[in-house]
């Protein structure tokens, strides 16, 4: 009966409960942050043949939430705290002085859980400048095959059905972009229709694709959510790291030549290192945080995607704006029995890359066509029919830097993007802005646009638009560099091309806080990349005792 069934599963769902971490064991990896990265690592090194004693630690709970599997319920998600750290950087000159917020994922999957769900792998000259940067073995040829690697399924079969996303395939057509069938395998301008992480109608998150309960179930394995780790434990002449302390007093040690994996992300990671006496002397020391080992480039060469927002008000009423509770209901109704329609699609289906600024060698500027628009990103959609091109500089020259506000493990870093610092950021928005307009005035759109309602055809000056740019630009979600990989000449270098901390032996970072430089798209599927990769290179270490030398 009934209740039996229901016995069944409780004791079904009891017997798949993953082993917590314990303090009263050594492990031969720890694994910091279960999210893209961390799956990824904690799935690759329990595997066999080598397979090592690992540990998992995640500060957020499990992916529990219905709407994480919803692909369209990063609505739902992003700025709950529940499962979003709920970043803000400090007021930024370069945004008239605006702190905007800056969404992560603090959850089983990490930002993975709560993402657009785009796919993109970037340009191969992405890589091939890592390793030019001096971090050999970093190239396209050397990355591409951890990319196919990749256990998170993707597809570009969620084509939109609705006017104004043929429409705007058509537009780039126009002017001189061809349709392109795969983003992913192209180098060159042209448009087409997003790899999403979706299969059957859900979300493909990093946990879902590489912690399933078969995974979760291994022996090997220890996994504890809700757990918040302080900082790292080291031995008697700080030059090892031995273990992590967590928030309740408790140390969860290594084996002897074990290694401590930091997978925490862009912002965590750093600051897990600060606050365990790694990077700028003079910073911890202003913090009252004992010193272990001064590297001054922890928290610098922080990048991300700046994008600008141009919306136009059109004719047609088929996109996401002014849905009523019937149309709700029926988009509701089509999930729940097909997963298929608006709830099953990605926060952009269509996508263009283009080359505009003449500093360029290749696509700078990814365009996200999304039948919607709204006053300010992530409230609450306009009324009235729009869709909005979100202008996206894909390799700004402008970083910033990520320090601690103070030594209370707890507290939320600074974090100071320094957005549009560099005067070439500031001319690259205003082309944007300019190429989105001509844009939405191809033929293509001609019978659909009614009125640019954002910035407004008035805001017309090189000066009016960056001012524009400057009070509404906002993220796309993709912070990272903070850590960077480069070679020892690099005195800002932070981790070596193994990914292993200058300096300190038993630690290594693994996610997307190594780029150098940011990559041409979304991150996601980089930092998976990055992942096995780094499994890869940890597996074929067999601990061996080896600390790169600190940077001269």
């Amino acid at each position: 009966g009934i209740a039996g069934t229901m016995l069944r599963t409780t004791l079904r769902n009891a017997a798949k409960a993953a082993q917590a971490v314990s303090p009263a064991k050594f492990y031969d990896n720890i694994i910091v942050g279960a999210g893209t990265a961390g799956c990824v690592l904690a799935n690759r090194l329990t595997t066999p043949p080598n397979p090592r004693d690992v540990a998992l630690i995640e500060y957020g709970g499990k992916d529990s939430n219905p709407w994480i599997h919803i692909p369209a319920g990063y609505f739902k998600t992003i700025h709950n705290p529940a499962v979003d750290w709920c970043y803000k950087t400090d007021k930024d000159p370069g945004l008239n002085n605006r702190s905007i917020a800056w969404p992560r994922g603090k959850v089983m999957g990490g930002s993975s859980s709560i993402n657009g769900l785009i796919y993109m792998v970037g340009h191969p000259e992405d890589y091939n400048t890592w390793e030019k940067l001096g971090n050999p073995g970093w190239g396209y040829e050397d990355t591409i095959t951890y990319f196919a690697r990749s256990m998170v399924t993707s597809t570009d079969k969620y084509p939109p059905r609705d006017t104004l996303g043929k429409a705007c395939i058509q537009a780039a057509e126009e002017l001189g972009l061809p349709f392109t069938p795969r983003f992913n395998t192209s180098r060159n301008p042209g448009c087409g229709y997003f790899m999403v992480t979706v299969a059957d109608g859900k979300r493909v998150s990093a946990a879902k694709a590489y912690l399933t309960p078969d995974v979760q179930q291994r022996k090997n394995l220890s996994i504890s959510t809700d757990t918040f780790v302080e900082r790292l434990i080291f031995n008697d002449d700080n030059s090892r790291v031995i273990g992590v302390k967590l928030g309740d007093g408790k140390d969860i040690l290594l084996k002897p030549g074990g290694e401590v994996l930091l997978a925490a992300g862009a912002i965590n990671s750093p600051q897990i290192m600060m606050l365990s006496g790694i990077g700028p002397g003079d910073h911890l020391d202003e913090m009252g945080i004992k010193v272990t080992h001064n590297l001054k480039g922890v928290g610098s060469n922080l990048q991300d995607h700046l994008q600008s927002r141009v919306v136009f008000k059109t004719s047609v009423s088929d996109g996401l704006n002014g849905l009523t509770w019937l149309k709700k209901i029926r988009i509701g109704l089509e999930y729940m029995t097909k997963k298929t329609g608006v709830l099953a699609m990605a926060a952009s289906q269509v996508g263009v890359f283009e080359q505009i600024y003449k500093h360029s060698t290749y696509p700078d500027l990814q365009l996200c066509f999304q039948p919607l628009s709204m006053e300010v990103f992530g409230k609450g959609l306009d009324s009235y029919p729009a869709f909005t091109l979100s202008l996206q500089q894909l390799r700004p020259y402008s970083s910033g830097w990520l320090r601690l506000k103070s030594p209370n493990p707890k507290d939320h870093p600074s974090l100071q993007p320094n957005y549009l610092s560099d005067v070439r950021d500031q001319e690259f928005h205003i082309e944007a802005v300019r190429w989105g307009r001509k844009f939405a005035q191809t033929k293509a759109f001609q019978p659909y646009v009614t009125e640019e309602a954002r910035p407004g055809a008035n805001i017309d000056s090189d000066e009016a638009i960056l001012n524009w740019v400057r009070d509404t630009a906002t993220t796309i979600f993709h912070p990272c560099g903070t850590t960077k990989m480069g070679p020892a000449t690099d005195d800002m270098a932070v981790v070596d091309p193994e990914l292993k901390v200058y300096g300190v032996a038993g630690l290594r970072v693994c996610d997307a806080s190594i780029m150098p430089n940011v990559t041409s798209g979304n991150t996601n599927a980089p930092v998976i990349m990055i992942a096995e990769k780094a499994a890869d290179m940890i597996r074929g270490d067999n601990y061996e005792d080896r600390t790169p030398n600190s940077p001269q």
